[in-house]
């Protein structure tokens, strides 16, 4: 699966939920750059050096997106050996019928879900801890959230401050910082 560690960075923030059992506790999260967009994973896969470019993998991710909601829809299990098993499951409604003979899916279906297992063959080890392994682990940022009005809306804002200054003593602003360019607040 992956030959060397790649880089994961990860944050810390503090449990502000003072009905927590957890209150004062630091946790870690995953410093997230973002979603990749369809074609930037398409650019991603075709920079690796492989025989298909970018428009050819386009086109394999689009059959993909429709084939496996078609087949799952159709109640079949669609497992991407490497990637994992995709699964349909469906939500009752509250409650549920009376009795067999007055059971109509219609009516007692509240919704059809596609669900994800992540491979865990000894080879991938998609979800598991030993996942772990694969990941070089790096000090991101200490995180605080702060409460602000934007447009008359309170928001949550998260302002990050480098792991290595906080630990130095540095301390977070008393309130947010004006950035409307985004550098260290996030939405």
């Amino acid at each position: 699966m992956v030959k060397r560690k790649t880089p994961l960075r990860v944050n810390i923030r503090q449990d502000r939920n003072s009905a927590s059992r957890t209150y004062g506790m630091w946790f870690p999260f995953v410093d997230s750059p973002g979603t990749l967009s369809t074609r930037a994973l398409c650019e991603h896969i075709a920079s690796h050096g492989s025989i298909w470019t970018e428009d050819i993998v386009a086109g394999i991710l689009a059959q993909l997106k429709e084939c496996i909601p078609e087949l799952v829809a159709q109640g079949y299990g669609v497992k991407r050996d490497g990637l994992g098993i995709f699964w349909p499951t469906v939500e009752n409604k509250k409650g549920g019928a009376e009795s067999g003979v007055d059971y109509n899916p219609d009516s007692e279906i509240e919704g059809v879900h596609i669900r994800f297992q992540p491979d865990n063959t000894d080879l991938d080890k998609l979800s598991l801890k030993a996942f772990k392994e694969y990941c070089s682990l790096e000090q991101g940022y200490a995180v605080k959230p702060y409460d602000v009005t934007v447009e008359g809306k309170k928001k949550l804002r998260h302002v990050k401050l480098p792991m290595a200054e906080w630990l130095a003593g540095a301390d977070f602003p008393s309130t947010v910082p004006d950035n409307t360019d985004g550098g260290g607040v996030e939405p």
